[in-house]
């Protein structure tokens, strides 16, 4: 694991919330400026990575989810705006697709398959049914790292609000 731009480390923690990570939004006007992203490189050839995110401490304008940075980074995740939650994927800085949640808790995963270059989020209320959410993608290298799973939290409107991240599961298929 590492995290993208130097990080700001009175806001991640791994034991302020006992057995989850916590990142703490710092304000950023978008994705790719945002700090504390905490990514890996891509492994394997095909598989999926899930999350449990739980929302329970976000605030308003808080971002926080999973992405798949490369040269365009895509997004799926919760946003909390004034008239709630909102479930939402991007690409690069637009929206694809949005829909209202509820609160509480969120599975997120991306699917990929480096071989056939198709990706994919999902997510899920229970860590067991999954829907597909946003359309399937492409993604190119990007910057120095290649393709990039992550999580991710900051907040539009100032810094404030806690993601807390938990029930990492990577599978690699065969």
């Amino acid at each position: 694991w590492q995290i993208n731009h130097n990080p700001v480390d009175s806001a991640w923690s791994l034991s302020s919330h006992p057995g989850k990570l916590a990142l703490t939004a710092l304000q950023s006007p978008v994705f790719l400026k945002a700090r504390n992203t905490v990514t890996q490189k891509l492994m394997g050839f095909k598989g999926s990575y899930t999350f449990c995110l739980d929302c329970s401490e976000m605030t308003l304008g808080q971002r926080a989810g999973l992405t798949c940075m490369g040269h365009v980074c895509h997004q799926v995740g919760i946003r909390v705006e004034e008239g709630g939650m909102v479930l939402y994927t991007e690409e690069g800085e637009e929206d694809k697709e949005t829909t209202a949640y509820g609160s509480g808790e969120v599975f997120l995963r991306l699917t990929f398959d480096s071989q056939s270059n198709v990706f994919g989020f999902s997510y899920s209320t229970d860590g067991r049914e999954f829907k597909s959410f946003g359309s399937d993608f492409q993604m190119h290298f990007g910057f120095w790292k290649g393709v990039r799973p992550g999580l991710f939290s900051y907040n539009t409107e100032g810094a404030g609000g806690t993601a807390l991240f938990d029930d990492f599961v990577f599978a690699m298929d065969e």
